[in-house]
């Protein structure tokens, strides 16, 4: 995940499983629960960190390609799935520890405090709750639509 080119700027890559990890870890201490982690919000969270590891010295390279993200699932089957190609879904009880260890134990610390930050945290609450007014508005259209038929 880290890779030192030699000059004053280090570089930190996260690959898909290192994003959705951490959404699920953050999500997960704010209490929520049925946490479905959309592309669109590992989008948005992958800009926020970019722009936050910035601050702090570090370029960000997110490798997040779709076999990339093929290959993530298939990997990991046994703790998540893919939910109508839009989400991915924790299908086990991971508690916030088991999850940390596993996605926090070998971040680079200056990484990891921006990961932790509190900036960082209520970008991604935010979004992730705009996400979910915004699909409890879509579900409402629907209902009434197929209410009409």
């Amino acid at each position: 995940m880290y890779n030192d080119r030699g000059d004053n700027m280090r570089t930190v890559h996260f690959g898909i499983e290192d994003l959705v990890g951490n959404l699920f870890i953050t999500l997960k201490e704010y209490n929520y629960e049925n946490i479905k982690i959309s592309y669109h919000l590992i989008d948005i969270y992958s800009d926020i960190l970019k722009k936050e590891l910035k601050k702090v010295g570090l370029n960000s390279i997110f490798n997040l390609s779709r076999d990339n993200t093929f290959s993530f699932l298939a990997r990991n089957s046994h703790l998540y799935t893919e939910y109508n190609d839009t989400y991915i879904r924790l299908i086990t009880d991971m508690s916030i520890d088991d999850l940390i260890e596993l996605y926090r134990g070998y971040l680079l610390l200056d990484a990891a405090i921006t990961i932790e930050s509190p900036t960082v945290k209520e970008a991604i609450v935010n979004a992730y709750n705009e996400e979910l007014k915004n699909n409890k508005v879509k579900n409402r259209i629907l209902n009434v639509y197929e209410r009409k038929k």
